[in-house]
């Protein structure tokens, strides 16, 4: 940053990050080939990061914080280990379009989510970390970015509407793939892809999920990238916390493990599955310490709290409202289960 100012290329770089981002945008918009939309797609959101540096300059020089440089860092290097994880993802399904079905172009994609459904639901999450929306690691990094942004360049408020405009093009580019995968009719037969094809895109597609929903200190990707943007701007890291985790299961995670189980399976195992997940998370909301049937305990074992940005994220707690509402939900969820399996 220092050596961009010494030479007085800000401004330049400013311009470049910006041309770079939209000029991108819109001839990936234009690329029927599948590879090569993505390709382009990537030149314009590594942008971002170059604009991230842009915003990192020496504090006093253009009224910006220190604590606004160290978001921006975030931003910017966040946005790259996002990037990396999405766009590994989206690589993987194209390749595996291409080897599985021998279709290259974006046109000759309709219908294929029935045969690579996987495929396609994780290019979905892909999309929503490149566009930047929760709960992805794409949405961290661009709003810490925008902080950053708006910390101290008040009349520069432009560069804010370049992401937003940029985030409209990455959804035009990637949603018709997603469209024309599901909700187009083809002919592609049996559904099925080989296993080593499908790891790879599974596997990738969790790790972009986690890094959306896993910010802890310092087991994180996130607090990595906070104590580097420390390190550059000389103040103390940004910490959210600590995981904390009670004896309680929590039924999300009942669902959370058991729904991707149930998936694999088909016919009348899948039935059986289902309500076996549905019964046993009516079982667990009714057997939480401190409800109705089961004596209290401490309040540390029913206490989930995931840190999450600067925020935390209460994911169990039992008191007599939120267990009131827990058991009625627990109670329709698994009586839909019963109706959706018996039809």
């Amino acid at each position: 940053p220092d050596l961009m100012l010494g030479l007085g290329l800000r401004d330049v770089v400013i311009a470049a990050a910006v041309i770079t981002i939209i000029v991108g945008a819109f001839v990936a918009l234009r690329q029927d080939d599948f590879k090569l939309r993505l390709a382009y797609s990537t030149v314009s959101q590594l942008s971002y990061m170059i604009l991230g540096a842009a915003v990192i300059l020496p504090a006093g020089i253009t009224g910006v914080s220190e604590i606004g440089r160290a978001v921006a860092v975030i931003g910017a290097t966040y946005a790259f280990t996002a990037h990396a994880f999405g766009k590994l993802v989206m690589f993987f399904v194209a390749g595996a379009g291409a080897v599985e079905t021998g279709k290259t172009r974006v046109s000759e994609l309709d219908g294929i989510g029935k045969k690579m459904p996987w495929e396609f639901w994780a290019f979905a999450l892909a999309t929503l970390s490149m566009v930047g929306l929760p709960p992805m690691a794409g949405f961290i990094a661009k709003w810490y970015l925008s902080l950053g942004i708006g910390a101290g360049y008040t009349g520069e408020w432009w560069m804010l509407l370049i992401l937003v405009t940029a985030s409209v093009l990455n959804l035009a580019y990637f949603l018709p793939i997603i469209i024309r995968a599901f909700f187009r009719p083809g002919e592609w037969g049996a559904p099925g892809v080989r296993w080593t094809l499908r790891g790879p895109v599974v596997v990738t597609a969790a790790g972009a999920l986690a890094l959306g929903l896993w910010t802890v200190y310092p087991a994180s990707l996130f607090a990595l990238c906070a104590q580097a943007a420390a390190n550059v701007t000389h103040t103390a890291a940004l910490v959210s916390g600590t995981f904390l985790a009670g004896t309680a299961v929590p039924p999300f995670v009942i669902f959370l493990i058991g729904a991707p189980v149930v998936l694999l399976l088909s016919g009348k195992a899948r039935q059986a599955g289902l309500i076996v997940l549905g019964g046993t998370a009516l079982l667990d909301v009714l057997l939480l310490p401190g409800g109705y049937f089961a004596r209290s305990a401490a309040c540390a074992a029913v206490q989930w709290n995931l840190p999450f940005m600067d925020y935390t994220l209460t994911l169990l707690r039992v008191d007599s409202l939120s267990y009131l509402m827990g058991l009625i939900f627990a109670i329709i969820t698994f009586l839909a289960i019963l109706y959706a399996a018996a039809i």
